[in-house]
C-alpha cells in the first residue's frame, strides 16, 4: 500500500505565546496518521492524546503523532500548548500508513548554514518528514541524502523574523541507510531538525488463493471369495485460503518488537 501526505494545515504567528492552535487538516478519517511538526523556542509541545517521538526531536524542533479516531474526524483545530515563546506548527494527514510509528527516526542542532542529520536505516518504501526550525528570517532548499537520494517536496518555509518552519518529504523505496539527511539554510544561524520516516502498511500477497487437498482412504479388509477394486481411494479437495488482516507488522530488525514477520511465510 502506498503512503502519502493527503492534506497538511499551519499557523507561524507573529509574538510570543504559550499555546498554538492549527487548523485540523481537511479529511480525516478514522485510523489515519497525524503528524505535527513543531518550531516551540521554549518547552515541549504537548496535547492529549498525541506521542512525542522524542528520538526526532531537539532544541526547538518536536514531532508528535497521533492514529485518528473517530473524534478526530469532526475536529476543528488542534491546539497545543507549551512553556512560552515563539511558536509555528504544521500538521499533516498521511493515509497508508501503518499504526505503529515510526518507522525510525533520528535529529540533529548546531550552528551553521547546512542542517545535518546523521544517517538512519528504514524499511523500504518509507515516506520521509524532514522538519527545520530556526528563530531567524531565513530560507531553506537543498534537501539531501547522502545515499539514493529521493526526491523531495517542500511542503512548507514558513515563518516570521523570530520563527521559521521548514518541512520536506520524500518517498524512499531502498532499505540502505540514507546516509547524513542535509539542507542548505540561506545563512549560518543556529537550527534544529528532525527525521521522522512514516512506516507504511506493507502489501501481503497470500498464493494460492486455492489450496489444493490430495488424501488416501485404505479400502476395508475383505474376508472371502471376492475382488475390491479400487485397492485405495483418492480423495481430492480444494480448501479457500484464510482471509490475511494487517496487525502492526514490524519488518525493521533493527527495532525491539515482539511481533516478528517470518519471512519465509506468506
Amino acid at each position: 500500500m502506498s503512503v502519502s501526505i493527503a492534506s497538511k494545515s499551519i499557523n507561524t504567528p507573529s509574538g510570543d505565546g504559550t499555546s498554538l492552535g492549527v487548523t485540523a487538516p481537511t479529511g480525516i478519517e478514522t485510523g489515519d496518521l497525524l503528524v505535527a511538526y513543531c518550531n516551540i523556542q521554549s518547552g515541549t509541545p504537548t496535547l492529549a492524546g498525541w506521542t512525542r517521538d522524542s528520538t526526532a526531536s531537539t532544541g526547538r524542533s518536536h514531532f508528535l503523532y497521533k492514529i485518528a479516531v473517530l473524534a478526530d474526524e469532526s475536529a476543528v483545530d488542534y491546539t497545543f500548548t507549551f512553556s512560552n515563546g515563539s511558536r509555528g506548527i504544521a500538521l499533516f494527514r498521511i493515509t497508508g500508513a501503518d499504526s505503529s510509528q515510526p518507522d525510525t527516526s533520528n535529529s540533529g542542532s548546531g550552528t551553521s548554514a547546512t542542517a545535518t542529520i546523521t544517517t538512519v536505516t528504514p524499511n523500504p518504501n518509507s515516506l520521509f518528514l524532514f522538519g527545520i526550525s530556526t528563530g531567524d528570517s531565513v530560507t531553506h532548499s537543498n534537501y539531501a541524502m547522502a545515499t539514493s537520494n529521493p526526491i523531495w517536496i517542500e511542503e512548507y518555509d514558513q515563518g516570521q523574523s523570530n520563527v521559521k518552519v521548514a518541512v520536506a518529504s520524500a518517498l524512499r523505496p531502498e532499505i540502505t541507510a540514507t546516509g547524513n539527511i542535509t539542507a542548505t539554510i540561506s545563512s549560518s544561524t543556529a537550527y534544529s531538525a528532525g527525521i521522522f520516516a512514516v512506516r507504511v502498511i506493507p502489501d501481503i500477497t497470500v498464493s494460492p488463493s486455492v489450496v489444493d487437498l490430495t488424501a488416501s482412504i485404505q479400502a476395508p479388509t475383505v474376508t472371502g471369495d471376492a475382488n475390491t477394486s479400487p485397492a485405495v481411494i483418492s480423495l481430492t479437495s480444494s480448501v479457500q485460503a484464510p482471509d490475511l488482516t494487517q496487525k502492526n507488522v514490524v519488518l525493521n530488525p533493527n527495532k525491539n518488537s515482539s511481533n516478528w514477520l517470518n519471512p519465509d511465510k506468506s
